[in-house]
């Protein structure tokens, strides 16, 4: 049963008999190994290593941060929240499953830079209805067409979650598409993950993003200024409001 669990080359059964005979030897001459290390040092052989996460609190490696609390969050985040994955299990464990910003975080960011630059805007919700979906935004405009603004965080942990969230979003606009009569134009701002190994899955995501329906752009959240800037333009030249 133990043998499927370490395939290789060579035989477990075998190897792990040398260790056995290897203990003895260095039980019989005092605790010391002919070589100078312990029993106890793990052994490459018989337990090849693994990048797996409980290897992160293995002492290997020894240095100074002049900012030890912000080095140990980041390698707790690289060596072990990295590895956590939601499911059916664990839904319940809150710090598994929060995002590490929303939607609304990314809208903050939007705000935020509306009032540095002195920009009024009355952006409203907008209920758009399909033959058999709707969906309400809570950023929106018109100007002939509406205009909304719709801000997606995928700074959240795990790849397939990044994914999954852009192929929720276009599924849900593909559907919401039959039946529309209004004339929507949608605006994504769209925010990227803290952990730069998420950064493949963010590119994913974007590329999944530009392909929903519905005339769309999309922005990142460093394009900020030109969010700020197309908003402006849509508050300041729309026609009277439709409902």
């Amino acid at each position: 049963r133990t043998s499927p669990a370490f395939p290789g080359p060579w035989n477990w059964e075998s190897t792990m008999k040398g260790k056995i005979l290897r203990i003895g030897r260095v039980a019989r001459s005092g605790g010391a190994s002919p070589n100078g290390d312990s029993v106890s040092a793990p052994s490459p052989d018989g337990l090849p290593p693994r990048e797996i996460s409980f290897r992160w609190s293995h002492p290997t490696v020894q240095a100074l941060a002049k900012e030890p609390l912000e080095h140990l969050r980041k390698s707790f985040r690289q060596y072990v929240t990295f590895y956590d994955e939601v499911t059916p299990q664990n839904l319940f464990l809150k710090d598994v499953c929060r995002d590490n910003r929303s939607d609304h975080h990314i809208w903050r960011i939007v705000e935020k830079r509306l009032i540095e630059l002195n920009v009024a805007v009355d952006l409203k919700p907008k209920v758009v209805e399909g033959r058999t979906v709707k969906i309400e935004f809570r950023h929106a405009a018109y100007d002939g067409a509406w205009r909304i603004f719709v801000p997606v965080s995928f700074d959240i942990r795990g790849d397939d979650r990044i994914r999954d969230k852009a192929r929720l979003w276009v599924g849900r606009l593909d559907s919401l598409r039959d039946g529309v009569d209004d004339d929507i134009r949608l605006h994504f701002i769209v925010g990227k993950p803290a952990d730069p190994m998420l950064r493949d899955a963010y590119d994913d995501a974007v590329k999944i993003m530009r392909g929903a329906p519905f005339e769309h752009e999309l922005f990142e959240e460093h394009e900020v200024d030109e969010v700020v800037r197309r908003i402006e333009r849509v508050v300041n030249s729309r026609a009277p409001s439709m409902t």
